[in-house]
């Protein structure tokens, strides 16, 4: 099938998953999951201007539009995700996500570094 959004041959089939229904004809009613990507274009201009930041955790670069961008669909997505009947599951994933577990995980290991930091001196001491 002919996308017409992009011009170019598209297989969606490929893009669904679990249980799929087809009619009589061949063409698909029904299906468990869908697989959906959005692909976000940086803004060189903003980028070259300085009005960029790169993601620590991702090394990902993002103009200040793109950024702002994936923080309110992070946000939509979490809302949207929590006012589905029950049965239907949406999983996310984007480097804004991957930022936010990037930082939890990191503020627990210094926590957990500093207590190393402190009992290791005792231990080498009492031993």
């Amino acid at each position: 099938m002919n996308s017409p959004i992009f011009g170019r041959s598209v297989n969606y089939a490929a893009e669904l998953g679990g249980n799929i229904i087809r009619d009589e004809s061949g063409e698909v009613i029904s299906a468990d999951a869908i697989r959906l990507k959005w692909i976000v274009a940086i803004n060189q201009t903003a980028v070259d201007l300085g009005l960029a930041t790169t993601d620590f955790s991702t090394g990902e670069t993002a103009d200040e539009v793109t950024w702002l961008w994936e923080k309110a669909w992070t946000e939509l997505m979490q809302n949207f995700s929590k006012s589905l009947p029950p049965g239907v599951q949406v999983f996310y994933a984007n480097g804004r996500r991957y930022t936010i577990l990037y930082e939890a995980v990191h503020r627990l290991d210094i926590f957990t570094h500093s207590i190393l930091y402190i009992l290791y001196p005792v231990y080498c001491v009492s031993s």
